[in-house]
């Protein structure tokens, strides 16, 4: 079976983590099932934001400076390139029919090289899923749509609760759609969307955990972007409430955002400064690290299609506090954390203080054992596989 895989968002130079998970699935699926993955994209950092203008030269600068290019990435895994312009598709659908153009080449060179593909799986319904029904159209085959966007629909795609033809139609044709989480499936299903749940898989780099070590501090460590939708400004004025309490509760915060000054000012002005420390922009390791020595988790957040990081701290055995909020909600339970009401301030501040006075509560061997019978990479690979040749 030879698989075409097409991802709205894939890391690149300028941005490493934009849809890392759909990397890493992607070699997973080439791991498990020794098939042939090819993942079809169109340039790395050449979407340009008409909104921003100052914007829009480093993005042309990278398109001229693109390749074309087919380079193997993993056993049984390779990218093949073929660059064009996008741009939001507010804007004459984003360029779309370039990048089908685009997509097209790319499919029609990996059949000169691995023979026929036999099925094309779409990570979001625009412009993947887009692209990927017209690429089954034209080919005769069919296609796999994972949604993973949150809220869904997201503004752009919306109209007054009616879902564009842009993501409707795609989602409405597939042969299958996949959601990541029991949250985003019954959105969809308010659109007679049916769909089944595949979440997405731990990395195998993650797979591996630290005994607590608890000292007079306990640590905290969270990750997001700084944002309001990430609920940092709760985070923070938990942080005050909490530290009432405890004194003696550290906080290592992760991330970048519009909003860091701000929320540093804040927590100067809330006199809480001295227990958190501003982390910045985190690498892969660098995440891990932090995961692996903290003695637990917290991020707030109003809106989680999945919540791929609350996983990621799961499977290094750290208990996490999340707010019920979507993807959450399908692996928090009482056994690895706390689920709280997003946006109150109190209850979180509250889950804190209680998560430090039980942490022997929470064994990390057993945390991070039980996730991984549901999300390791094995796991999910083998069920996104038995879902591929039910359709092929």
């Amino acid at each position: 079976m030879n698989i075409f895989l097409i991802p709205s968002w894939y890391p690149s130079k300028q941005n490493p983590t934009a849809g890392l998970f759909i990397k890493e699935q992607a070699k997973a699926i080439g791991k498990f099932s020794n098939c042939p993955v090819i993942i079809s994209l169109w340039g790395s950092d050449t979407k340009i934001n008409f909104e921003k203008p100052k914007q829009a030269l480093p993005s042309l600068i990278n398109f001229f400076q693109d390749k074309s290019f087919q380079r193997k990435i993993a056993p049984q895994v390779f990218e093949f390139n073929e660059p064009v312009l996008e741009w939001s598709a507010r804007f004459s659908k984003g360029n779309i029919n370039s990048i089908i153009k685009a997509n097209i080449t790319n499919f029609e060179k990996a059949q000169e090289k691995f023979g026929k593909v036999n099925l094309i799986h779409a990570h979001v319904s625009f412009p993947a899923g887009y692209v990927a029904m017209k690429l089954a159209q034209e080919f005769k085959i069919p296609y796999v749509i994972t949604e993973h966007m949150g809220p869904f629909p997201l503004l752009p795609f919306s109209n007054h609760s009616h879902l564009m033809p842009l993501v409707l139609e795609p989602l409405k044709k597939a042969d299958l759609v996949i959601a990541v989480s029991s949250k985003l499936q019954t959105e969809l299903f308010k659109y007679k969307i049916k769909s089944k749940v595949v979440p997405n898989l731990i990395d195998d780099s993650y797979q591996k955990y630290f005994p607590q070590k608890v000292s007079s501090n306990f640590n905290f460590f969270s990750l997001g972007e700084i944002s309001k939708e990430k609920g940092f400004e709760d985070l923070i004025k938990a942080i005050a409430l909490a530290l009432k309490k405890d004194k003696n509760l550290i906080f290592r915060l992760g991330g970048q955002g519009k909003y860091l000054k701000k929320y540093q000012r804040l927590a100067q002005a809330l006199k809480i400064d001295q227990n958190i420390k501003w982390l910045g922009v985190l690498n892969r390791q660098e995440v891990l690290k932090e995961l692996q020595h903290c003695n637990a988790f917290v991020l707030p957040s109003y809106h989680e299609s999945f919540g791929m990081v609350f996983l990621e701290a799961l499977a290094c055995g750290r208990p996490v506090i999340a707010t019920a909020c979507g993807g959450p909600e399908d692996f928090v339970t009482k056994e690895n954390g706390l689920l709280v009401e997003k946006g109150n301030i109190e209850l979180i501040a509250s889950a804190m203080v209680k998560i430090k006075e039980n942490i022997k509560n929470y064994p990390p061997v057993k945390i991070h054992s039980e996730i991984l019978k549901k999300y390791s990479s094995s796991a999910v690979s083998k069920k996104l596989f038995a879902l591929y040749k039910s359709l092929v």
